[in-house]
């Protein structure tokens, strides 16, 4: 095993014993799905919101 590849799956077991990391990366992973999930009604809801005021 290279010294690369061992500093790698150091940083790997630090991430994943690191509570607040693994939170904090958690609460992201969620509020991106979120924001992902609401992205196409949101546009959709601008577009429509746009096309009613321009006329």
């Amino acid at each position: 095993m290279s010294k690369t590849e061992n500093s790698f799956v150091s940083g790997i077991k630090i991430v994943f014993t690191d509570r607040d990391f693994l939170t904090i990366f958690i609460s992201l992973f969620i509020i991106g799905l979120a924001v992902g999930g609401f992205m196409p009604y949101l546009t959709v809801w601008a577009t429509n919101t746009l096309h009613a005021t321009s006329f």
